[in-house]
């Protein structure tokens, strides 16, 4: 489990239980509305400011003292909360208790059956975060950002622009606001220290708990009923859970857009105090992430429709006091990105916009949005394609629409916002959400199509819209005996849904990382050398030199590794990549004083588009010294003049075989259906191919070496190279086996039999690319599969192919 202190576990659950005290007694001033008050809103709407109470304290502290002492911040703090603990005890007493709690009323049989699931959600997020170790790149990275605050506890270290002046040499130009970066820091004050990534586990999971809780409170508007069921939905949906339960940023724009969308529809309207409160509410949500700039517009569309698309004079007073205080409050961060990138927020850097290392064909190609269709498929629609991450709430969302349009099409717009002002309004964010993509993609734009966690922030009205319809669909009989068939299918269908996931929320982690419920209670470190990637970086803590300096072409594991890196990003790599030859990079390399690279078995345009493939694949400049799965690390010898080394060409002893995969949920989903193999005769385009380039994340083609023709020696070291042509994105693997056939394990990385060792990008039909990785095979290997994945609606032809032995040594660190 998290190993802190029971100080810092005491220190922390103080703050929480402060924070949410004081935010859920200030909630006395704001003008609720009636039916805000008798569903018993204020409540789960204070308990959702709590956190941001949380954050906004460990931003002032790092203002007001920068570079001061960690007692000095850590004192801040804490005083600061308990004396608004106090404020908030004597100050706010009258009328607390008159609340009316609609959960605390009667419950029905399937109301304790949804509370009970929704508790079980929640408990196995806590569980999850809680005591198995922290793997995922994005939150690693922000985790080594509040390690450099620890460090150095000064906003102006954030972003993370200079590299050489941290102890981690991370590098992060991001134009995200400070505040997860700062709750961060505070966490590891509390801990005494930044050495892992410990009660900042827990960071994200209280935001996605008030999440959850504001989801529900504002569904139980309509019904509570609708509520729960609306929690369910949200907290259900994969990625929602398991980016809350791997400590990623999303929880918290999430929440913040939920707050300003509470606002609207659970206070008075339209007011001067409504409108502050409101513009607070925004200006605190935009200092969640750069994505929340896109708020303020939705909910200024939200409040035009709110007050039934009439501009009056309140109604723009409000807009202009809204407007006003959001801006206020949230300006800082997005003025700063201003004066050091030129624009309010971007994705871009340095290294990202060097034609020549074609990003921009990488991200077509890696994440399926390579034509028009793909585009409409898993860019607009991808709520309603990407399975994997979304589930199938998306879909459910489209039955409610077509149940309600009958309903409303014979009403005037101010019944429809009477009868059903939260479902309208909830339709209205998603749809207005929708056309900001679509108005992005017309001018060229990508970044809102490229990532699906950015469609977070709508799932909650998504969620509400799911929860009303399949609250209908339980209440309502219909007497044609088809629709209530259809209706009993429907309700039990998405019981079975609900029941699967939560049997993988609550049995992927142990899984992962081989754990029984007896070794839950096992130190975090011992789960981590599960990975192979978090071994690597074990292996660097053990085995390499204190001053050594790792080019790491994954940046985030580096918070493990208590090593000095530069980053894949950093823009002093800028030469090395624009160098033609493998003499030019490693001078280059040398200047910086990277001693050794860190490779992952993914491959980035920086592997296979600079010189960096060249030189890790250079027996005479790099030794391989740590190897498991697709995770390498070479150390650098820059004594050799020689970058020549003999290659025999075994081209001839190949024979592929190649079928096609078709994954029925999405490209990370289950249920695989292959077709017959069939043999691929030399330089044959394998066109994998379906109707107007439908469905690219949904099948792929594998072409595999025949196992039997590759005999080779174990514990050798092997250089492959491939020479390729066609268009697509391409996935390698190396599967070994004994010499009876049977597949093998590597037991340092336990998990699989095939290992990915790379990625290519094929941009044009006609050039030739190029694929260098080595390997190192199992002292008991005698025949190796290798394997090339095409993805989705491609081509791809094999040129050639060589496996060049370099040794039977094992390596010294082994």
């Amino acid at each position: 489990m998290i190993s802190v202190s029971y100080s810092a576990w005491i220190y922390f659950l103080f703050s929480i239980i402060a924070c949410t005290f004081i935010t859920v007694r200030l909630t006395i001033f704001f003008p609720w509305n009636n039916k805000a008050v008798n569903s018993g809103f204020p409540l789960f709407f204070g308990m959702s400011l709590a956190p941001f109470l949380f954050g906004v304290l460990s931003l002032i502290a790092l203002f007001l003292f920068p570079n001061y002492k960690h007692n000095i911040h850590f004192l801040f703090i804490l005083i600061t909360e308990g004396l608004l603990v106090l404020i908030a005890f004597l100050g706010v007493r009258e009328g607390f208790q008159k609340r009316q709690l609609s959960l605390f009323k009667k419950l029905d049989f399937i109301e304790k059956l949804a509370i009970l699931l929704l508790l079980l959600f929640l408990l196995c997020l806590l569980v999850n975060s809680i005591f198995f170790p922290l793997t995922q790149n994005d939150s690693l990275e922000y985790a080594t950002v509040g390690r450099i605050l620890f460090e150095k506890p000064d906003l102006s270290n954030y972003p993370v622009l200079n590299s050489e002046l941290n102890t981690s040499g991370f590098y992060a130009p991001w134009t995200h606001p400070p505040l997860y970066a700062a709750m961060i820091y505070t966490s590891y004050l509390f801990q005494g220290d930044a050495e892992y990534a410990g009660l900042m586990r827990l960071i994200s999971p209280w935001f996605a708990f008030c999440g959850v809780a504001l989801t529900f409170a504002i569904g139980s508007l309509i019904t509570r009923r609708v509520g729960l069921f609306s929690g369910i939905f949200l907290i259900s949906t994969p990625l929602f859970f398991l980016g809350s339960d791997s400590a990623l940023i999303d929880s918290l724009p999430i929440l913040g857009l939920l707050l300003g969308f509470s606002s609207i529809v659970a206070i008075k309207s339209p007011s001067v105090k409504s409108g502050i409160i409101q513009g607070t509410l925004l200006g605190l949500a935009m200092w969640t992430h750069s994505q929340s700039i896109l708020f303020l517009p939705l909910c200024i569309v939200c409040l035009f429709v709110f007050g039934r698309g009439k501009i009056k004079y309140n109604f723009l007073k409000q807009c202009v006091v809204l407007v006003t205080v959001c801006i206020f409050i949230a300006a800082f961060p997005y003025l700063r990105n201003i004066l050091i990138y030129g624009t309010l927020v971007s994705d871009s850097n340095t290294i990202y916009q060097l034609s020549t290392l074609e990003w921009s064909a990488y991200f077509r190609e890696a994440r399926g949005i390579n034509s028009f269709t793909a585009i409409l498929q898993y860019g607009i629609f991808k709520g309603w394609f990407a399975i994997e991450y979304f589930g199938f709430i998306f879909w459910l969302m489209i039955f409610a629409l077509i149940y309600l349009l009958p309903l409303i099409t014979k009403l005037s717009f101010k019944n429809i916002l009477d009868k059903f002002q939260i479902v309208v309004l909830s339709f209205g964010i998603v749809c207005t959400y929708l056309l900001g993509i679509i108005v992005s993609i017309f001018f060229g734009l990508d970044i809102m199509i490229r990532n699906e966690r950015y469609w977070l922030v709508i799932l909650p009205f998504v969620s509400i819209i799911a929860g009303w319809f399949y609250s209908v669909c339980i209440d309502h009989k219909s007497k044609n005996l088809f629709l209530n068939i259809i209706r009993l299918v429907m309700i039990f269908s998405f019981v079975f849904l609900i029941m699967l996931q939560f049997t993988i929320f609550a049995t992927y982690r142990f899984l992962a990382t081989s754990t029984s419920i007896r070794q839950i209670l096992n130190p975090l470190e011992e789960k981590q050398l599960r990975f192979s990637e978090l071994q690597s970086m074990s292996f660097l803590k053990k085995y390499t030199r204190k001053n050594a300096v790792i080019y790491a072409t994954q940046p985030a594991n580096m918070f493990y590794s208590a090593r000095k890196m530069v980053s894949y990003l950093d823009p002093r790599l800028l030469n090395f990549y624009l160098s033609t030859n493998p003499q030019e990079g490693m001078k280059i390399l040398k200047r910086l004083g990277i001693t050794h690279i860190y490779i992952t078995d993914y491959s980035l345009p920086i592997f296979y588009n600079s010189q960096l493939m060249n030189i890790v694949a250079n027996p005479s400049v790099t030794k391989l010294i740590y190897s498991s799965g697709g995770s390498q690390i070479y150390l650098l010898d820059y004594s050799k003049s020689n970058f020549q080394w003999g290659k025999q060409d075994s081209n001839s002893e190949f024979i592929w075989i190649k079928h096609k995969q078709y994954r029925l949920l999405g490209k990370k989903g289950g249920f695989v259906i292959n077709t017959e193999p069939v043999e691929l005769k030399p330089q044959e385009v394998s066109i994998s191919q379906l109707p107007f380039n439908l469905f690219q994340r949904n099948f792929s083609t594998l072409i595999a070496s025949e196992k039997n023709t590759n005999i080779i020696h174990g514990g050798s070291e092997y250089v492959i190279e491939l020479s390729l042509t066609g268009k697509g994105f391409l996935s390698f693997y190396v599967t070994q086996f004994d010499k009876f056939g049977n597949a093998l394990k590597d037991k340092k990385h336990p998990s699989s039999y095939s290992n990915l060792i790379g990625n290519l990008v094929l941009e044009n039909d006609a050039k030739p690319h190029k694929f260098l990785r080595r390997i190192k095979t199992l002292s008991n290997t005698y025949f190796i599969e290798i394997s090339i994945e095409q993805e989705g609606n491609s081509s791809v032809a094999i040129n050639r192919m060589y496996l060049n032995e370099l040794t039977k040594e094992p390596s010294d660190y082994e």
